[in-house]
């Protein structure tokens, strides 16, 4: 069986049991990888002046040759959204995403949706194994590994920011 969040159970050691998602937010989710996958893949990842660089040491990071951003700063973004898609701060989440973020969810409630279903089919984190920053033009990815309870294979946990700081992109899959 194949889960909307891109798991086949088949082959994953530890999720027998979960279930698939309903069509409505499988469509969802398809389109919020695509958006995020689709904005990252749209923009130009070398520059002549600064190559994107992905650390997880505090420094200085270039988007596009011509803006640097605390790398540490990044992380704690993304560290926070996380922190609010697990508690469930829906609202604070909400007010974080960027225009085509909201019309490809749809409501709140559907990423409500989503967020039970990650807790049915993953479980909780129980760890997190790697977390770093990938500047990629104007967007810069907060990317999190981490082992979940239900299931027997890393995780990533993916949070996109555009220039403005809003949410450009989410997603929650198998590591690959």
């Amino acid at each position: 069986m194949t889960l909307g969040s891109g798991f086949r159970t088949e082959s994953m050691p530890g999720a027998e049991g979960l279930v698939d998602y309903d069509a409505p937010t499988m469509r969802t989710r398809i389109l919020v990888s695509i958006l995020a996958l689709g904005a990252l893949g749209a923009c130009k990842t070398t520059t002549e002046h600064a190559p994107p660089v992905a650390r997880t040491d505090g420094a200085t990071a270039a988007v596009d040759g011509n803006a640097a951003i605390p790398d540490e700063g990044i992380l704690e973004e993304g560290r926070e959204l996380t922190r609010q898609f697990y508690e469930r701060e829906f609202d604070a989440l909400w007010d974080r995403m960027a225009a085509q973020m909201v019309e490809a969810l749809g409501s709140k409630e559907e990423l409500a949706k989503f967020r039970g279903q990650i807790d049915v089919q993953l479980g909780s984190e129980t760890e997190v194994l790697d977390e770093k920053v990938v500047p990629t033009g104007p967007f810069r990815a907060y990317v999190r590994k981490a082992s979940f309870s239900n299931v027997g294979v890393p995780v990533v946990v993916q949070w996109t920011l555009d220039s403005e700081g809003k949410i450009a992109g989410f997603f929650v899959r198998p590591a690959q």
